[in-house]
């Protein structure tokens, strides 16, 4: 009797290791996950009316492409995302600031950690990307919000909590030197649009 009890207990003790080792290997694997460029995820939506949707054909052709395998991205490369709104088909150009997990990579590189992205231009002075979303043209590029970039105030396109933003701007503003209530929002997410976000960050550090 002894003996069975005390093999049961090494088994759960077995089992219960391997569920660890489990559950750590998930979090390393959530922390290495790549953020920005954020991935393109096509919210629920009703289907739209035919009469609406643009065939591949009529969209608007996408610029020719401009490829550099041997490129790397810098802390000056541009980022310009080519986002093409369904189901008009309006393509419109998100301008932004480099991702910090881009920089120092290389086109074969790049396309391995973003592989949700077409890379239309590759070069050291810009970095053209395209992609589809279920999105009204009209408010996408007018959608901002302030967060959290590697502990720095930065500007997103998108909502706070939604499938779709892209960083924008990161500003120099360290969030140490802003009071708990504004980090405590920041974190969270402020919407904001173009007009409005600049007299935003100006609020934060008075």
């Amino acid at each position: 009797m002894r003996a069975r009890v005390a093999g049961g207990g090494f088994g759960r003790f077995l089992v219960l290791i391997l569920f660890l080792g489990f559950l750590l290997g998930l979090a390393h694997g959530w922390q290495q996950r790549p953020s920005f460029p954020a991935p393109i995820v096509s919210p629920p939506s009703p289907e739209p009316d035919p009469s609406e949707v643009q065939s591949p054909e009529a969209r608007p052709a996408l610029p020719p492409e401009n490829l550099n395998p041997s490129s790397k991205i810098g802390i000056e490369t541009g980022f310009h995302y080519l986002v093409t709104c369904l189901p008009s088909g309006t393509v419109v150009t998100l301008k932004g600031a480099a991702p910090s997990q881009a920089l120092g990579l290389d086109l074969g590189q790049f396309r391995s950690l973003f592989p949700l992205w077409h890379v239309v231009s590759f070069t050291p002075q810009l970095v053209e990307l395209a992609a589809e979303i279920q999105a009204d043209p009209k408010t996408l590029e007018d959608t901002l919000f302030l967060g959290v970039y590697e502990g720095k105030v930065a500007v997103f396109f998108g909502r706070p909590g939604g499938d779709f933003f892209l960083l924008k701007e990161v500003t120099a503003i360290p969030v140490t030197r802003l009071l708990p209530e504004d980090r405590r929002r920041l974190q969270e997410g402020v919407p904001t649009d173009p007009k409005r976000w600049k007299e935003l960050l100006a609020g934060l550090t008075e």
